[in-house]
């Protein structure tokens, strides 16, 4: 004897999680998640970033930058530019002197004015003049004095980092 089940017309229906509007909730519920942890991740390394001390950050950028083999007039400028660019917001962020709108002859002025080392003021005021020598005028620019000056700002941003625990 065969067991009839009558036909219940509309009673089965498919499980929940087999339809496609739920499947389609899941893909972006989950794309949603991957955004959120994303956006999070992001977020979490600006605020590291921002509370490195300013000299760490000056160093990093000082050491990315090179003048290279090739050395043209306009790398050259460019090379400088950089260097005081970093060198002015390094002072700005360490003393809060405002330098960003000084030229160089300006900055060296500051600089002998402020309590920087005799030595290393020599060593500043070489760099920042040669970078005025190479902005405006149509010499080039040897990568041996380009390596020097990017070491005497590296050796005054060193002797300018604070003892621990002050900032």
């Amino acid at each position: 004897m065969i067991l009839q089940i009558p036909d219940l017309y509309g009673c089965i229906q498919a499980p929940s999680w087999a339809s496609q509007h739920f499947v389609l909730i899941g893909i972006l519920s989950t794309l949603g998640v991957v955004a959120l942890v994303l956006l999070l991740y992001h977020a979490y390394t600006r605020y590291y970033e921002a509370r490195k001390p300013c000299w760490v950050v000056a160093l990093k950028k000082l050491h990315a930058l090179s003048l290279g083999s090739a050395t043209s007039l306009a790398d050259g400028k460019r090379f400088y530019a950089s260097l005081t660019d970093v060198l002015k917001w390094y002072c700005g962020k360490r003393f809060g002197w405002i330098l960003s709108d000084k030229t160089e002859s300006e900055l060296i002025e500051f600089f002998k004015q402020s309590e920087v080392d005799t030595a290393l003021l020599e060593y500043l005021e070489k760099c920042l003049l040669t970078s005025v020598q190479v902005k405006f005028a149509k010499g080039s620019v040897a990568a041996e004095q380009a390596e020097v000056d990017k070491q005497a700002i590296i050796s005054f941003i060193e002797q300018s980092i604070p003892v621990r625990g002050s900032r």
